[in-house]
Parts: C-alpha cells; sequence; structure tokens
C-alpha cells in the first residue's frame, strides 16, 4: 500500500471506466461516473477505530454522488473517471469535520483511510498555541519529501499562506505541539488557524529555494482540512517551451478522459458542443479548431492564459463552475503546464520556430 493510502492526498484506484458524460460550458445531459470508493473513517493522526456514527459528504463532483454510510465504513458510488475530491466527514460530538483529499484512477481498488481530527485534538492545540477556532477553518499541512517521509528543517519564513490566517505552528516529532518552534520537524507536520472559508494552497515564500507542491484543497468553517504537501529543492522548473500540438497537447485530452464525454462518437457525447477525442485519423485538426477557432479567446485566451476555459473549467475554483469535476490538483500539474506554456506561446498548431 502506497504513503497515498493512508496519508493525504489519499491515493484511491477504482474500477470501472468512465462511460458518461461531463460539462465543459454547460450541458443538457447529467453528468456523473461509474466509479466506486470504499473506506472507513478512522481518527487522526494514529488511524484508530472510531465509536460512533459518521456523516461522509464528497465534494467538487456534479452531480452528488450516492454515499452509504454504516457506522464509520462508508461506500461511495458515482464517480467520475480521473477525478480529484474532498471527503468531508465528522463522528459528532467527538470529532470535527474534516476534508480529505482524494484522487481517483482507474486501474484497480483498493480501501482508504478517511482520518477525522478529533475535537480533543483541535482544543490541545488550540491551548498550546493560544489559537482561536472559532468561524474559520484550521489546514493541516504535511510537508514530505518527494519520498513521502516528513520533511524537517523548513522554516517558517519559507512558508506563505494567505494574508489573515494565523500561523505557522509546528508539531514535533511525536505530533505533539511545539510552541517554540521555528521549522518543521521530522514529522513535517504545519499547522494554520484563522483559514477563511474557500480553496487554499500553501506556497513557498518568495525569499526561498523550495518548491511546495500541494494540491489547492477545501476549507470550511470550524473545520479541519488535512493536506500532503510535497517539498523539493529549488525553485520550480521554468514552463516548457516550443510546444507541439499534435505530440504535447493532444495526448493530454486522452490520458486524462477527456475524450470520455467530449466525443462525437463512442461512448461519449460531444458535450458542450466540444469535441476532445483522441481517437481519430483527424483528430489533432479537429480537437484544434474546437479550441482555438471555434470560440475563439474563451475555450483559450493567448492573452491571459490563466483565464482559458480548458484550464479553469477543471481546477478547483470557489465558487465551483459547472464542470462534473477536478482534474487538475494545482497549476504545477504537469498537464496544466504544458497547456498553460502552449496557451502563452500562443496556441499554435505547429511550434513556434526554435
Amino acid at each position: 500500500m502506497t504513503r497515498h493510502a493512508r496519508l493525504l492526498p489519499l491515493l484511491v484506484a477504482c474500477t470501472v471506466a468512465c462511460t458518461v458524460a461531463c460539462s465543459f460550458e454547460g450541458s443538457s445531459r447529467p453528468p456523473g461516473g461509474a466509479l466506486t470508493v470504499r473506506g472507513e473513517v478512522v481518527n487522526f493522526p494514529d488511524s484508530a477505530a472510531i465509536t460512533g456514527q459518521a456523516t461522509v459528504n464528497a465534494t467538487a463532483l456534479i452531480p452528488a454522488p450516492a454515499i452509504a454510510v454504516t457506522g464509520t465504513s462508508f461506500e461511495v458510488e458515482g464517480i467520475l473517471e480521473h477525478s480529484i475530491f474532498d471527503l468531508a466527514v465528522t463522528v459528532a460530538p467527538t470529532h470535527r469535520t474534516t476534508y480529505n483529499q482524494v484522487t481517483v484512477v482507474s486501474t484497480e481498488e483498493l480501501g482508504l483511510e478517511a482520518f477525522a481530527v478529533s475535537e480533543a485534538f483541535v482544543q490541545k492545540l488550540v491551548a498550546a498555541f493560544g489559537a482561536t477556532t472559532a468561524t474559520k477553518g484550521i489546514l493541516f499541512a504535511h510537508l514530505v519529501d518527494d519520498g513521502g517521509a516528513g520533511k524537517a528543517g523548513i522554516a517558517a519564513s519559507e512558508l506563505a499562506l494567505g494574508a489573515g490566517t494565523s500561523g505557522p505552528f509546528f508539531l514535533d516529532a511525536n505530533l505533539e505541539p511545539a510552541p517554540g518552534a521555528t521549522m518543521t520537524s521530522a514529522s513535517g507536520w504545519v499547522i494554520y488557524f484563522e483559514v477563511p472559508p474557500g480553496v487554499v494552497s500553501l506556497a513557498a515564500a518568495s525569499t526561498t529555494t523550495v518548491t511546495l507542491d500541494m494540491p489547492t484543497s477545501l476549507v470550511g468553517a470550524a473545520s479541519v482540512t488535512l493536506a500532503e504537501v510535497v517539498v523539493t529543492p529549488g525553485a520550480p522548473m521554468p514552463l516548457p517551451t516550443n510546444i507541439a500540438f499534435e505530440t504535447q497537447i493532444l495526448p493530454i485530452f486522452d490520458r486524462r478522459g477527456c475524450g470520455d464525454c467530449h466525443s462525437k462518437n463512442g461512448d461519449g457525447s460531444q458535450e458542450a458542443g466540444l469535441t476532445l477525442a483522441t481517437n481519430s485519423s483527424n483528430a489533432a485538426d479537429i480537437v484544434f479548431a474546437e479550441l482555438v477557432t471555434e470560440r475563439p479567446n474563451i475555450r483559450v485566451v493567448p492573452a491571459a492564459p490563466e483565464t482559458s476555459l480548458v484550464l479553469t473549467m477543471p481546477s478547483r475554483e470557489v465558487p465551483a463552475d459547472r464542470h462534473p469535476n477536478v482534474t487538475f490538483a494545482n497549476a504545477l500539474d504537469p498537464d496544466y503546464r504544458l497547456l498553460f506554456a502552449w496557451i502563452m506561446e500562443g496556441a499554435r498548431r505547429t511550434p513556434p520556430p526554435v
């Protein structure tokens, strides 16, 4: 079992391919999926069993999947392939609402553990750090290396969250509060209080020499959000250049399953009048025309690539758009970066001259 099956974001592999629709700019046909996730709500951080009746909700999926809960065991049905979503789990009154991020692929099924943070643990942190949890959220960020081990030695000055938050505070190697600490311990855990509800992503400060890769995560009022942050030395890699549409951009829509929904033929349909299927001899010409020429400066916007629908629709936003799932964890996703770079270069059919 990989580290992702126990720490967050959790990697859940599921069976059955997606054969139903998704919406890109609005659709008359209801979207949904055929994947199922099963698991158990357990105590953070020791995975101990919890006694009580859990409440489980899934976010960032349209329509909402069917969820069955018995005690602390749950089953979520109707998930679209290649989705990124949160399981918000609560076991009242002992454990507060905790957001666990889950990534779904389509290989085989693995059970997962969705963590719930106890009120007792929260109150221990509040007392140790002199914090408040009245109305805003709490972020538990787990800084790890690329092998999943806790990353020690990351200083508070290297972390940037957002104005108005309280933190960072650090847990020691045994996950106990360390009020005097100024950097991560071997556990790698960092705590922020007073995080406004919405979406959040921990970033590296402008003066640091590390890259922090954290999925854009949902924060709720008076709740806890658990997130894994991969730390790598050095600044983010420069964007790729001289992007070739046919060999670099077109394959993205295949490996991300976009053609399952955006297709003129086959299992999917031409959702929102957009075709992204790659299984025809002239697929490159069709998909390029659909993205660039059919609706200029909407699906791709060379003057402001980050506003292109091909990037914003599959990304997490608040308020959420009509796309039925989140595909890109953040702007560091390799496929997001390829698309962004291609659009920034002018969204050309052939690469620019070298």
